[in-house]
Protein backbone atom coordinates (compact mmCIF):
# COMPACT_ATOMS: atom_id res chain seq x y z
CA UNK A 1 0.00 0.00 0.00
CA UNK A 2 1.78 3.22 -1.07
CA UNK A 3 -0.95 6.25 -0.40
CA UNK A 4 -4.21 7.68 -1.45
CA UNK A 5 -4.80 10.73 -3.91
CA UNK A 6 -4.28 13.29 -1.48
CA UNK A 7 -2.95 11.32 1.80
CA UNK A 8 0.11 9.16 3.49
CA UNK A 9 -0.33 5.94 5.39
CA UNK A 10 1.05 5.15 8.65
CA UNK A 11 0.51 1.25 9.43
CA UNK A 12 1.08 0.03 13.02
CA UNK A 13 2.01 -3.54 12.88
CA UNK A 14 4.40 -5.20 15.58
CA UNK A 15 4.50 -2.23 17.54
CA UNK A 16 6.22 0.25 14.75
CA UNK A 17 4.87 2.73 12.38
CA UNK A 18 5.46 1.41 9.11
CA UNK A 19 4.67 3.64 5.82
CA UNK A 20 6.14 3.15 2.47
CA UNK A 21 9.54 5.03 1.65
CA UNK A 22 9.96 7.96 -0.63
CA UNK A 23 10.74 7.21 -3.52
CA UNK A 24 9.18 7.82 -6.98
CA UNK A 25 6.02 6.20 -6.56
CA UNK A 26 5.55 8.65 -3.21
CA UNK A 27 5.22 12.07 -2.47
CA UNK A 28 6.31 13.49 -0.06
CA UNK A 29 3.41 14.85 2.05
CA UNK A 30 4.63 17.70 4.65
CA UNK A 31 1.79 16.53 7.14
CA UNK A 32 3.60 12.63 6.77
CA UNK A 33 7.18 14.44 7.19
CA UNK A 34 5.94 15.83 11.02
CA UNK A 35 4.00 13.47 12.08
CA UNK A 36 7.43 10.73 11.21
CA UNK A 37 9.38 13.63 13.18
CA UNK A 38 6.89 13.23 16.01
CA UNK A 39 6.74 9.88 16.13
CA UNK A 40 10.58 9.68 16.75
CA UNK A 41 10.38 12.40 19.33
CA UNK A 42 7.64 10.11 21.09
CA UNK A 43 10.10 7.07 20.74
CA UNK A 44 7.59 5.24 18.65
CA UNK A 45 9.23 3.13 16.34
CA UNK A 46 8.82 3.57 12.16
CA UNK A 47 9.87 1.61 9.40
CA UNK A 48 9.96 3.08 5.91
CA UNK A 49 8.67 0.08 4.70
CA UNK A 50 5.65 -0.76 2.53
CA UNK A 51 3.02 -2.02 4.04
CA UNK A 52 1.98 -4.97 2.38
CA UNK A 53 -1.74 -5.86 1.90
CA UNK A 54 -0.95 -9.72 2.41
CA UNK A 55 -0.14 -8.76 5.93
CA UNK A 56 -3.30 -6.64 7.36
CA UNK A 57 -4.38 -9.19 9.72
CA UNK A 58 -1.24 -7.34 11.53
CA UNK A 59 -2.24 -4.37 11.03
CA UNK A 60 -3.08 -3.06 15.09
CA UNK A 61 -4.05 0.98 13.89
CA UNK A 62 -3.90 2.60 10.75
CA UNK A 63 -3.56 6.64 10.06
CA UNK A 64 -4.30 8.67 7.19
CA UNK A 65 -2.58 11.91 6.89
CA UNK A 66 -2.30 15.12 4.49
CA UNK A 67 -2.77 18.73 4.27
CA UNK A 68 -5.66 18.73 4.25
CA UNK A 69 -7.03 15.29 6.00
CA UNK A 70 -4.61 16.76 8.76
CA UNK A 71 -4.00 12.82 10.85
CA UNK A 72 -7.31 10.80 10.79
CA UNK A 73 -7.52 7.53 12.08
CA UNK A 74 -8.89 4.46 10.52
CA UNK A 75 -11.42 2.45 12.60
CA UNK A 76 -12.31 0.05 9.96
CA UNK A 77 -10.62 -1.88 6.87
CA UNK A 78 -12.47 -4.12 4.18
CA UNK A 79 -15.87 -3.80 6.41
CA UNK A 80 -13.47 -5.00 9.57
CA UNK A 81 -12.70 -3.36 12.31
CA UNK A 82 -9.14 -2.10 13.39
CA UNK A 83 -7.95 -1.76 16.95
CA UNK A 84 -11.33 -2.76 18.15
CA UNK A 85 -13.24 -0.16 15.69
CA UNK A 86 -11.55 2.84 17.69
CA UNK A 87 -8.60 5.12 17.17
CA UNK A 88 -6.11 3.40 18.47
CA UNK A 89 -3.68 4.60 21.60
CA UNK A 90 -1.07 4.83 18.92
CA UNK A 91 -3.00 7.13 16.89
CA UNK A 92 -4.26 9.13 19.69
CA UNK A 93 -1.06 10.17 20.94
CA UNK A 94 0.49 10.77 17.37
CA UNK A 95 -2.75 13.10 16.65
CA UNK A 96 -2.25 15.38 20.42
CA UNK A 97 1.75 15.88 19.02
CA UNK A 98 0.52 16.72 15.70
CA UNK A 99 -2.28 18.96 17.47
CA UNK A 100 -0.16 20.63 19.64
CA UNK A 101 2.67 21.34 17.29
CA UNK A 102 0.26 22.63 14.91
CA UNK A 103 -0.59 25.41 17.48
CA UNK A 104 2.94 25.82 18.26
CA UNK A 105 3.63 27.23 14.55
CA UNK A 106 0.11 29.47 14.50
CA UNK A 107 1.16 30.99 17.49
CA UNK A 108 4.96 31.87 16.36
Amino acid sequence: VREGGSTSLLVRRSDAWETHPLDRSVLPGITRAVLTELAAELEMPLRERPPRIEERDDWQELLLCGTLTGDKGVVARYGEPVAGGTVGPWTRRLARAYDEREKELLAG
